[in-house]
């Protein structure tokens, strides 16, 4: 029983797959999804078999035409086997012939792509002549005609072996173009011609036989018709009709037009996708903290562009048949918050500075802030970002945060460092900060905090540094054996205990600016140092490049020397002379000693320009840090004495016995539990009529 017309077309992609599959372009798991969606569609169009893998997005359609080549291919050899049988058993040639002719046949298919048919290898290797090859596709024919059901076949359907005949409906179909392959031969026709179509039926040929008559143009338009090809290169019939025309070979008399695949459109990325890498990796070890970078764009950056899909241009065949393209997929292209699509509707490009995200809708945004749901870890790594960085939980210890803007729940241990504020809505512990901003927090253990903005704190200080260029705000804040620098003066609630070590507190001074520019005057001390060294590396590197120069060309004259008495020597070691040939031998391995000292010097030269090169490098780094660290302290001397301190303390409650304190020009220290402290440093006259400065009560 045979099977119905939708169980005909699902075998054929079941065929295709299959093939696809031992081709290793695809799994059976995408085999079988394809199919589910082929089932899912109409299934009265056969020539569109194959094509659910392009609109499925598994398969190229250069692809699909390979494999669909490779099945009819598999297919094809089946015949190929009975027609070589038929000449075996005629003895026109002999089985090992034939098995040699369907070698090739194979090998041209792997290697070339190319399906050229046996029965014209057997004719090109004078195995067989062309009558015979035709006649036996007559009856190869006939066998076909018995064994099908009383039905013209498609031509893209038929063997190598069998005429291509469509029906007058079938002209009009649209079907998708088979493989290239070599013209397939057909009967022969009235007038000593025959007429073959390609296997893609993309051009008709005739072959003329020899001894008969010269067709007729007439005639052969007329052949052409009955064969329902109406592509007709008039200038080749007429060229094939003429007298001179070649005999036995294959003439194009008419062309289609292959179809041009299109492309689907596409989108580039321009930032990372996927900036989270497993970690960083030194010459031993992984750090898992750092992460990587966090992608960061400016204002006007571009984004992602997107290439515009490109239709396909259908062909038609030799019948006139449409050979349709796989229809191009088109992507879509989504700006969000703080992006924009640019009139062109190809890019995307940010409105402003920030981290670029996409979303899982496919929508591009920009992010004036870089938010962390839950703690910075593990799984998020150090962060850098110039921008507000935004933790909904803790920064862990022993991670890194560089950033604009910081806000987070609370610090556990972590290192911050912030160009603005750092707001910590709980508490910071065992962590160390520098910001110059504001830094603002519940509480703050065994830390150390530099700002040069204001710091406050609403609740407590235990065992921590305090630094800061503006105001200590504390008024509900007890500090416990802390020390708290502060320009702006300091305003507490309670300072000390009976049973913690002694608080210090600096007032007036800038400390944080002072130790700053102490850092860098240090670092700068180091660099001219290590400027020092690399004077004296570099003099070191010159002098040796220097010294191999002259080595080199000496080296150079002595091999040149060797090499021209070798020549001279070469007549003699021709003529079996002994000395001669001992003498040649001792100069032969002398020149190649040369040789490779010279290449050893060359290398040697090449290692000290490359050292120089790095040098002038490194050095080039360290002046532009040094000069950059002498600008930052001019800026901060400046920025210091534009805003004047205030040497002032007020403790709301009580400062315990031993709390020291420090002003610009005088400093304290507490022999006695005082109440409601309020301390400020002013000029005094004592009762001789001096002069001096002391922290005095205020009011």
């Amino acid at each position: 029983m045979r099977a119905g017309p939708d169980q005909a077309v699902m075998e054929r992609e079941r065929e295709i797959g299959a093939v696809a599959q031992r081709l290793h372009l695809l799994t059976a798991e995408q085999v079988q999804a394809a199919l589910a969606a082929r089932a899912a569609k109409p299934l009265d169009d056969e020539h569109d078999a194959g094509l659910v893998y392009v609109e499925e997005g598994l398969l190229s359609r250069a692809q699909l035409d390979y494999v669909e080549t490779v099945r009819r291919f598999k297919s094809v050899r089946v015949s190929e086997k009975r027609f070589g049988d038929l000449v075996v058993v005629r003895g026109w040639a002999t089985a090992e012939q034939v098995h040699a002719a369907m070698e090739v046949q194979k090998m041209l298919f792997m290697r070339e792509h190319k399906e050229v048919m046996i029965g014209e290898m057997l004719v090109r290797q004078h195995v067989i002549t062309a009558e015979q090859r035709d006649i036996l596709l007559q009856v190869q024919h006939r066998a076909r005609q018995e064994e099908l059901p009383a039905k013209t076949p498609h031509p893209s359907t038929l063997s190598p072996a069998q005429p291509s005949v469509p029906s007058p409906s079938a002209a009009a179909a649209d079907v998708p173009p088979p493989a290239a392959s070599e013209p397939a031969p057909q009967p022969a026709a009235p007038g000593g011609f025959s007429i073959s179509i390609a296997e893609n039926a993309l051009a008709a040929f005739i072959t003329l036989h020899d001894g008969a008559q010269r067709p007729d143009p007439d005639a052969l338009r007329h052949a052409l018709h009955m064969q329902h090809i109406d592509r007709v290169d008039e200038p080749a019939l007429l060229q094939a009709c003429a007298p001179d025309a070649p005999l036995g070979q294959p003439l194009c008399v008419a062309q289609g037009s292959a179809p041009q695949a299109g492309s689907d459109a596409s989108l580039d990325y321009l930032f990372e996708l996927h900036p989270l890498k497993p970690g960083r990796e030194t010459d031993d070890t992984i750090d898992f903290r750092d992460r990587g970078d966090i992608p960061q764009v400016a204002e006007g950056a571009v984004l992602a562009r997107k290439t515009a899909a490109v239709d396909g241009v259908p062909g038609r065949d030799v019948y006139g048949r449409v050979l349709k393209v796989a229809k191009v997929r088109d992507v879509r292209i989504q700006a969000g918050n703080g992006a924009q699509l640019e009139p062109d509707r190809l890019t995307i490009t940010a409105q402003v500075a920030g981290h670029p995200v996409l979303t899982a809708s496919g929508i591009i945004a920009v992010h004036p802030e870089f938010r962390i749901d839950g703690d910075l870890g593990y799984n998020t790594g150090h962060v850098d970002f110039a921008g507000r960085v935004i933790v909904s939980g803790t920064v862990q210890n022993g991670f890194h945060v560089k950033c604009g803007e910081l806000m987070a729940g609370e610090i556990e241990g972590g290192e911050i460092e912030a160009s603005g504020d750092v707001l910590v809505s709980g508490g910071v512990i065992g962590a160390r900060i520098r910001a110059d901003g504001a830094v603002k927090a519940k509480y703050f253990h065994t830390s150390h905090v530099e700002a040069l903005g204001d710091v406050i704190v609403q609740r407590e200080v235990v065992e921590s540094a305090i630094e800061t260029s503006g105001v200590f705000h504390g008024e509900a804040c007890t500090l416990l054996a802390s020390s708290v620098s502060a320009k702006g003066g300091v305003i507490v609630q309670e300072v000390g205990s009976a049973s913690s070590q002694p608080c210090r507190l600096t007032v007036g001074i800038d400390e944080r600016v002072l130790h700053q520019i102490a850092q860098h005057e240090a670092d700068i001390a180091e660099r001219v140092q290590a400027l020092a060294a690399m004077a004296e590396e570099q003099a070191a590197l010159a002098q040796q490049r220097s010294e191999l120069g002259p080595r080199i060309a000496v080296l150079a004259q002595v091999q040149d020397k060797a090499q021209v008495r070798l020549r001279e020597l070469e007549p003699s070691v021709q003529a079996g002379e002994g000395k001669a040939r001992d003498l040649h031998q001792l100069l032969t391995q002398q020149a190649a000693s040369t040789e490779e000292e010279i290449t050893a010097l060359f290398a040697a030269q090449d290692a000290a320009e490359s050292a120089l090169a790095a040098l002038q490098v490194r050095q080039h780094e360290a002046q532009e840090q040094a000069a950059a660290w002498r600008e930052e302290i001019v800026r901060l001397r400046e920025w210091s004495n534009e805003t004047p301190g205030r040497a002032e303390i007020k403790v709301q409650k009580t400062a315990c016995q031993g709390t020291a304190i420090r002003a610009v020009h005088s400093e304290l220290r507490l022999a006695e539990d005082k109440k409601c402290l309020w301390l400020e440093e002013r000029e005094v006259t004592g009762e001789e009529g001096d002069t001096g400065w002391g922290l005095m009560p205020k009011g």
